[in-house]
């Protein structure tokens, strides 16, 4: 399974950083800049992307979008989901590009996400899973729970303890 993100932090950069701890392949497209809301995307993820040849955030989610096998969004509150205009946006977009799509929080069980990506994406050959959710200075906890859910995804088990969990990705001085 390919896991595809446009570099960002918060939910994104968790997701991808489990699943490169874990040996998976990431990729996508990124800004053109190569950067995130807080500075440059930090080289071990940057080199994993493509930089997209329209300005923006938005610009490199939609060319990521469209590449995708399957959408996971990761939220504070899965059923307040559509109260954020963006991931409303997101959500329509995938289903206009029948991209099957799932919203999970911090509740959701990893059991729940296993079942979903076996049913929806199991029967490709490269499956393209794009993990996205709120940036790091719109929800500071987005990071570990997307490392924690996608650890599960990824091993059928939950990380044992504190030390599993990679030191949160933090402000960067590097603007």
């Amino acid at each position: 399974m390919l896991f595809i993100h446009t570099g960002q932090t918060g939910v994104e950069r968790g997701a991808t950083r489990a699943a490169m701890l874990l040996g998976h392949v990431t990729g996508g497209f990124c800004t053109p800049r190569l950067r995130d809301e807080l500075g440059l995307i930090p080289p071990e993820i940057a080199a994993t992307l493509t930089p997209s040849a329209t300005e923006g955030a938005r610009a490199a989610l939609g060319r990521t979008l469209q590449s995708a096998s399957a959408l996971i969004m990761i939220v504070r509150d899965r059923k307040r989901v559509s109260d954020e205009a963006g991931f409303a946006s997101l959500l329509r977009d995938a289903r206009r590009l029948a991209i099957p799509s799932l919203v999970a929080d911090p509740s959701t069980n990893a059991s729940v996400l296993v079942d979903w990506v076996r049913t929806n994406i199991a029967n490709e050959d490269v499956a393209r899973l794009l993990v996205t959710g709120p940036r790091e200075t719109r929800w500071p906890a987005g990071e570990t729970i997307a490392w924690r859910l996608i650890f599960s995804l990824l091993t059928d088990r939950i990380p044992s303890n504190e030390l599993e969990i990679p030191a949160h990705s933090g402000h960067r001085t590097d603007i």
